[in-house]
């Protein structure tokens, strides 16, 4: 049987998410010592904080909004695709690139996820909409 994440369960791995994320980077942000990792532990950051704000707000964002959901998750995949280029181009090469690869296996499936979600919700609301009498 295959694993079907629900409204719940999403939610808890954004806010999770977002939580560590902006920890891990801000220390990276505080840490960093040039310009361009500083720039990009800012965007983490952001991205990480914009995840807490979707598991804060999942239940009704995927409802009334589920576009901004799938918009930040296909950032979210942009974010790691540039990073796994940079990773080829420097000199961590192939060795750092495990971790990104994960990541958009992951974001991929939350992505597919937070679609289905999006569908029953719209279902849902269809379903218990009052229908017009005929006349």
């Amino acid at each position: 049987m295959a694993m079907r994440e629900t409204v719940g369960s999403m939610q808890a791995y954004f806010t999770l998410t977002g939580i560590l994320g902006a920890f891990s980077y801000g220390v990276q942000l505080a840490s960093s010592r040039d310009p361009i990792t500083a720039v990009f532990s800012l965007v983490g950051l952001g991205l990480a904080l914009s995840y807490l704000y979707l598991g804060v707000r999942f239940r009704k964002l995927i409802i009334s909004a589920p576009s901004q959901i799938l918009t930040l998750l296909k950032l979210g995949g942009a974010y790691l695709v540039l990073v796994f280029l940079l990773l080829l181009a420097s000199r961590v090469g192939i060795a750092g690139s495990p971790g990104v690869g994960a990541g958009l296996l992951i974001t991929w499936y939350l992505y597919a996820n937070a679609r289905r979600l999006a569908r029953q919700a719209a279902a849902a609301e269809v379903a218990q909409a009052p229908r017009a009498e005929s006349a």
